[in-house]
C-alpha cells in the first residue's frame, strides 16, 4: 500500500481506491467509523502511554485518565516502594471499611479502589490510550504513523459498504482484521516478558 502519514493523505487514498467522486462528503465518516474500530479492536505499542494520579482521603475514586482504553498495569507508592493494585472484577470485589493504601482496583466509569486512603497515595497508570482522532486540525496520531495500512483498510471498508460493493466490503474488513492481528502479535511479540512485576501489598485482603 501507499505511504499515509497524514489525514489528507488518508482521504486522497480512500477516494483513489474507491474511484468515486461522490464518497467526498462521506470521508470523514468513514474514518470515524474506522477509528471507533481502532479503539475497541488495537492494542499496539502506539497507543500504550503512562500517567500518574493521586488516592483520596475522602472516597475510593479516581478519575480515568484523558482517552482511557484499558489498564495495563496499575501500582502505588507506599514508603517509596512500588506496589501492585490487583484488578478485581467489582462485584467480586470486597469494599474495606477502614482505611488504608488500596491494594485492589476496578474500573468503571472511573477506577474503584477498595478503600479510601488513610494519606494521599500516587499511582502510576500503564494504559492503553485512544489515539486522537484525525482532523483537519490533528493531521496525524502516532496509530497512523505506525500502522496506515489499519486507518485505511478500516476506511475502506465502509466506504464499500456505502457503495454497496459487498464484495469489496468484505475483502477490506477482512484486511483490517489481519492488519489489526498482525500489529496486536508484534506489540506482544516485542516485550521481553510482562510488565516487571511488583509484589502486592500484603495483610490488606478483607
Amino acid at each position: 500500500m501507499t505511504t499515509i502519514t497524514t489525514y489528507a493523505e488518508l482521504r486522497q487514498n480512500i477516494q483513489d481506491y474507491t474511484k468515486r467522486n461522490d464518497i467526498l462528503s462521506k470521508l470523514d465518516q468513514f474514518i470515524d467509523a474506522a477509528e471507533s474500530e481502532i479503539r475497541d479492536k488495537l492494542r499496539a505499542r502506539a497507543m500504550e502511554t503512562r500517567a500518574t494520579a493521586s488516592t483520596s482521603t475522602a472516597d475510593r475514586f479516581v478519575e480515568l485518565p484523558t482517552g482511557f482504553i484499558a489498564m495495563r498495569q496499575l501500582q502505588i507508592t507506599v514508603d517509596d516502594e512500588l506496589f501492585e493494585v490487583m484488578f478485581t472484577p467489582l462485584a467480586s470485589m470486597s469494599i474495606c471499611s477502614h482505611a488504608g493504601p488500596p491494594n485492589r482496583f476496578s474500573v468503571t466509569s472511573q477506577i474503584e479502589l477498595n478503600r479510601a486512603s488513610d494519606q494521599v497515595y500516587t499511582l502510576e497508570m500503564d494504559y492503553y490510550k485512544a489515539p486522537t482522532s484525525l482532523s483537519g486540525s490533528n493531521t496525524t496520531n502516532d496509530v497512523l504513523t505506525n500502522h496506515p495500512n489499519v486507518y485505511l483498510s478500516g476506511c475502506l471498508k465502509h466506504a464499500f459498504r456505502w457503495t454497496l460493493q459487498y464484495d469489496l466490503a468484505d475483502y477490506w474488513e477482512g484486511k483490517f482484521n489481519q492488519y489489526i492481528a498482525e500489529a496486536n502479535r508484534y506489540a506482544r511479540k516485542g516485550r521481553i516478558g510482562a510488565n516487571p512485576q511488583r509484589k502486592p501489598l500484603r495483610g490488606m485482603i478483607v
